[in-house]
């Protein structure tokens, strides 16, 4: 009777031990945290549980920090309409997604001092979304080198009037001798500007689709990503200092370029009612053996 009932209590510890573990947020367990930085504003430290919250109504800690499955909102409620910088706090880090509501403005920073010579990942499976009303997004900087790395194909979404900024790269990530494809899209009038965009080692390819009906794509620096390029519809603009090297791009019937920069290695596809403005003070190359 006695060693019953040790067994009962043996099993009744491990079923409440596993229903405990069952709230907390692990590997292959999707869940959504709501920013706050209640705990440490000195460091805005994203991986701290006591800066999130696991509501959009609360203020309470989570039951834990960030993991690779976790959706990241900034903020619950959208309530923060002050800037702030939330940091990677100087490591790689992987999340499931992001989401930008705050009307304030928000800069990702790698660390929170800035290094000319640091650099850190930041991979994302299920993409990027500023909402409408938000305010301007900015990853990185000269200072706080975060690459973003687009681990499957996924979404940038920009519905708001704002400007989503990345200054410095967004690369494929996934399986090896793979093309990952991010679809640059949302219903907003803002800008969404890209400074490098990169192919990885092992084969990895980074193609993007341009869905902006009612926004633009800039791309400010060096585009030697080598998969393709779809202008489905809103218009790609190549900056002074942009250039596209070795990606094929078609351009939609809904679709425009613009090019102040240059384009060199590739094949240029318009459909009849395509639009092409190139600066006549810059250089169009196409050595492909596409039709312009």
């Amino acid at each position: 009777m006695k060693k019953f009932q040790q067994n009962i209590r043996r099993g009744s510890f491990a079923i409440g031990m596993l229903a405990i573990c069952a709230g907390i947020p692990g590997h292959g367990q999707e869940n959504t945290l709501y920013w706050t930085n209640n705990r440490s504003p000195e460091t805005r430290n994203m991986q701290q549980r006591e800066n999130w919250s696991d509501s959009a109504v609360s203020t309470d800690f989570a039951v834990a920090g960030p993991t690779a499955d976790s959706n990241l909102v900034f903020n619950a409620n959208a309530r923060n309409t002050t800037d702030q910088t939330p940091t990677l706090a100087g490591g790689d880090r992987a999340y499931r997604s992001m989401t930008f509501l705050s009307s304030g403005i928000t800069n990702i920073h790698r660390a929170p001092t800035g290094n000319t010579s640091a650099e850190n990942t930041l991979t994302l499976t299920h993409g990027i979304t500023v909402e409408s009303g938000a305010g301007n997004v900015t990853f990185g900087g000269s200072d706080q080198r975060i690459f973003v790395i687009a681990d499957q194909d996924m979404s940038i979404t920009n519905n708001s009037a704002s400007t989503l900024r990345f200054n410095n790269q967004l690369r494929a990530g996934g399986a090896n001798n793979t093309t990952t494809t991010v679809t640059l899209d949302g219903s907003g009038s803002g800008a969404t500007i890209l400074n490098v965009t990169t192919d990885q080692s092992s084969g990895r390819q980074l193609a993007l689709t341009i869905d902006r009906p009612n926004g633009r794509v800039d791309i400010t620096g060096a585009g030697s990503y080598t998969g393709d390029t779809l202008i489905q519809s809103g218009q790609l603009r190549l900056m002074d200092g942009g250039s596209l090297t070795g990606t094929n791009v078609t351009v939609g019937a809904n679709g425009s370029l613009v090019n102040r920069g240059t384009i060199t290695d590739g094949n240029l596809h318009f459909t009849s009612t395509s639009q092409l403005a190139v600066n006549p003070n810059l250089t169009l190359l196409v050595n492909g053996s596409g039709t312009v």
